[in-house]
C-alpha cells in the first residue's frame, strides 16, 4: 500500500499554537500522530512524507523508527536541522496509471504535472487549482493527523467547485 503524509513535526511544541492542534503538549502531539500514523501503515507499506517530519531534532532517525512503514522523505522547510540524510527535494510518484508530481511546498510544484501533491499549508486549505491543475495538500493539519491513501486524497473529483481558486 501507498500513502501520503506531510507536516508531522514531532517534538515542535510551537506547531501545537501555530497551527491550533487539538493537543495538550507535545508529548501528547507526539503519541498522537504516531498511533494514527501505525493505524494505518502496515510495516511493508511505502509512505511518502512531503517535509516537515521533525523539527530541530538531532535524532529523526529514532522518530522513524517508531512509525510503520518506508518512509521516503521530501525535504521540508524545517527538515534542513534534522539529521535524515535520504531526503529528495521534489519527484514524480507512480500510482497505478497516475503520475503525481510531490513537494513540500505547493509553489515548487511542477505544473507539466496534471495532479501534485504537497504538505506545507496545514490547514488552510485540502485542494486547490492552479492553471488548470490540481494540488492536494496531504499534510496532516487537514486529514485529521493520519497519512492518506492515494484514492482519498482524491476525493476532489467528488466535491468539484468547493476546491480551493489559488494559492
Amino acid at each position: 500500500m501507498i500513502w501520503f503524509t506531510a507536516d508531522y513535526h514531532l517534538g515542535h511544541g510551537n506547531i501545537i499554537k501555530y497551527c491550533n492542534r487539538p493537543f495538550r503538549d507535545v508529548e501528547h502531539m507526539n503519541q498522537t500522530i504516531i498511533t494514527r500514523h501505525n493505524a494505518r501503515v502496515g510495516q511493508n507499506d511505502i509512505v511518502y512524507h512531503l517535509g516537515d517530519f521533525c523539527f530541530k531534532q538531532p535524532k529523526a532517525h529514532e522518530w522513524e523508527r517508531k512509525l510503520n512503514g518506508k518512509i521516503v522523505h521530501v525535504l521540508g522547510n524545517h527538515d534542513q536541522r534534522n539529521d535524515l540524510k535520504e531526503k529528495l527535494e521534489k519527484g514524480v510518484v507512480a500510482v497505478g496509471q497516475s503520475h503525481v508530481f510531490v513537494a513540500h511546498r505547493p509553489q515548487d510544484v511542477d505544473h507539466r504535472y496534471r495532479l501534485a501533491f504537497c504538505g506545507h499549508v496545514h490547514a488552510h486549505w485540502r485542494y486547490t487549482e492552479l492553471r488548470g491543475r490540481v494540488i492536494v495538500n496531504v499534510g496532516v493539519d487537514a486529514w485529521d493527523f493520519y497519512p492518506r491513501k492515494f484514492d482519498e486524497l482524491m476525493q476532489y473529483k467528488r466535491i468539484g467547485r468547493r476546491i480551493t481558486r489559488g494559492l
